[in-house]
């Protein structure tokens, strides 16, 4: 039988949540509607004790435990193969990894926040764009 993956294109949806709990449901039906494979969030103002779950999906997060508000994800679609990246420490980046495996190759992707009123050092983009398979 053939992997669903590899016989069609992936959807994928970049959402500024400002808090994913309160829309949790309407965000539900959004990925069902529009059948999305995968949803990259930034500013999902989850904390470590928040249950965050969507039925036949991964969930991956990275919350922001130091202040409010932040906080990162990647929902993907069950059956679509990949595996969590564990990132390096990023200094102004909140950020959370995934691997996706799809016709022999391997996609890199990543839910990536940073916060307006904090400046880019150039050290954090270097660190996530340079990011090499081997190394993961």
């Amino acid at each position: 039988m053939t992997n669903p993956t590899q016989t069609r294109h992936l959807k994928f949806i970049a959402f500024n949540a400002r808090g994913i709990l309160p829309q949790k449901y309407e965000f539900r039906r959004l990925l069902l509607k529009y059948k999305i494979d995968i949803a990259l969030l930034n500013e999902t103002h989850l904390k470590p004790y928040n249950n965050f779950h969507i039925a036949n999906y991964s969930v991956y997060r990275n919350d922001r435990t130091w202040a409010d508000g932040g906080g990162t994800a990647i929902i993907i679609k069950k059956g679509i193969p990949h595996q969590q990246l564990h990132l390096p420490p990023l200094q102004t980046i909140e950020a959370t990894g995934a691997l996706i495996k799809i016709k022999h190759q391997e996609l890199l992707i990543a839910a990536v926040y940073k916060q307006p009123d904090k400046p880019l050092p150039n050290q954090d983009p270097t660190e996530l764009t340079n990011l090499s398979l081997i190394n993961i």
